[in-house]
């Protein structure tokens, strides 16, 4: 009878003892799989935040090598601050419309460095019955920007001038706030950015 009830105390303890480790192996395995889940969550983020970033390097090098083709009316292309998109210029490239191609206009330098800018930095809103329609290079950012600043008088003799641009956009993990701080807050509106410098030889 004593060694059955001895026998009965040891099943209980390592019954107890069993569900010890069950509860430990849980507790580990949740905090482990909530810190995954994270790991997924940032790299998620941190993937898109690289493609917008490649996205504005080719909105740049886009821009420089027009600017470079019209380089006679290059001081047409400063933005003097960020670049307000506004009405349509006129259409200095073919373009479709959504249902049709539309031929290029008939533009002068300065109204080719209009259309250059607004083609890079705005949407032209084309209808199209498609469930996705392209159509320009801001759709790949999120609230884009467009800066170029131009100085003059640059190099050897002042025969060159310096021209910057910058793109920006809305960013999801991190950014500068309202006063120029680098942040990782989610509730802060935060903006991120890539720019880039090159001169302009004049003959």
């Amino acid at each position: 009878m004593n060694r059955n009830l001895r026998w009965t105390n040891k099943s209980q303890g390592q019954s107890g003892f069993s569900m010890i480790e069950v509860l430990v192996t849980v507790a580990i395995t949740s905090i482990g799989l909530v810190g995954l889940a994270f790991s997924l969550l940032h790299s998620d983020r941190m993937a898109q935040e690289n493609g917008y970033k490649t996205a504005a390097d080719g909105m740049i090098g886009d821009l420089i090598q027009r600017i470079r083709f019209n380089a006679d009316a290059y001081s047409d292309y400063n933005t003097n601050g960020n670049y307000s998109c506004g009405s349509t210029p006129a259409h200095c490239a073919a373009w479709n419309n959504g249902s049709s191609r539309q031929e290029a206009d008939s533009c002068s330098a300065t109204e080719l460095a209009a259309w250059d800018l607004w083609d890079i930095a705005c949407n032209s809103n084309i209808s199209s019955d498609a469930d996705f329609t392209y159509s320009g290079n801001s759709d790949l950012l999120p609230n884009p920007t467009l800066n170029v600043s131009i100085e003059d008088g640059i190099g050897y003799n002042g025969s060159s001038s310096q021209i910057t641009i910058t793109v920006g956009w809305d960013a999801r993990t991190s950014g500068t706030n309202s006063d120029g701080e680098r942040s990782y807050i989610a509730s802060d509106m935060l903006t991120d950015s890539v720019s880039t410098e090159f001169s302009l030889w004049h003959d």
